[in-house]
């Protein structure tokens, strides 16, 4: 009795445990089945779906090198200095005179050519005289307003009476006779009685201060003032 009592619990055993495996064994089979679902494919819809396509890439021009402006080098400027002033020497007046003559009331000088003469005397305001005169000359001496006038080639002032030509019987210029004058070297100048006289090498030049009247005078050309 006790002997069938046993087997009785051995099997009632070995049922469980066949149960335990089964159900082990089927709770497997799920697991595995749900990890198979979740990496199935998806099922097709029936719609075609158009292929992925790579990523065309959009050519860009490489960007073209500007090169910098090209510095062109310009001829300087031809920088022209201002013309140098004038330099003019004034002479001591008094080796310009003849004491002989005028009793120092006046000067005489000649051009270095010797062909420009000039006088001035200073006798009184109102009488003062100057003037110069070329003895060889191109240009027109002006109107001979009598037949005995011969003596044309001058320019001539009287106080402060604007520069006329002259036109004479008698010669005024000591340095159209007289050797001895002396000269006023170019680029010096003489003053005496109100008169300034500047010899250059186109000619002489005097003028009058207080009047603004004046000449130029040389070979070629004399022009009043």
């Amino acid at each position: 009795m006790s002997h069938l009592r046993h087997r009785r619990l051995e099997g009632t055993f070995l049922r469980r445990t066949l149960i335990s495996l089964a159900t082990v064994g089927a709770l497997a089979v799920i697991l595995t089945g749900c990890a198979g679902a979740s990496s199935a494919p998806t099922p097709s819809t029936g719609v075609d779906l158009p292929a992925a396509t790579e990523p065309t890439s959009t050519s860009v021009p490489a960007p073209t090198e500007t090169l910098p402006p090209v510095a062109t080098e310009t001829p300087e400027q031809l920088v022209t200095d201002p013309p140098a002033a004038e330099v003019v020497v004034p002479v001591n007046p008094g080796l310009f005179m003849d004491m002989s003559e005028t009793g120092g009331d006046g000067v005489d000088f000649v051009s270095p050519s010797r062909n420009i003469v000039c006088t001035i005397f200073e006798a009184g305001t109102d009488w003062d005289f100057w003037g110069c005169k070329a003895k060889e000359f191109t240009f027109d001496p002006g109107p001979r307003p009598s037949e005995h006038c011969h003596m044309v080639g001058s320019v001539e002032g009287v106080g402060d009476d604007p520069v006329k030509f002259g036109c004479r019987t008698d010669e005024p210029f000591r340095g159209t006779y007289d050797d001895t004058v002396a000269v006023l070297d170019y680029g010096k100048s003489i003053t005496f009685g109100g008169v300034v006289c500047v010899s250059r090498e186109d000619g002489m030049t005097c003028d009058r201060a207080s009047s603004g009247h004046g000449f130029d005078i040389s070979r070629t050309e004399a022009n009043l003032w």
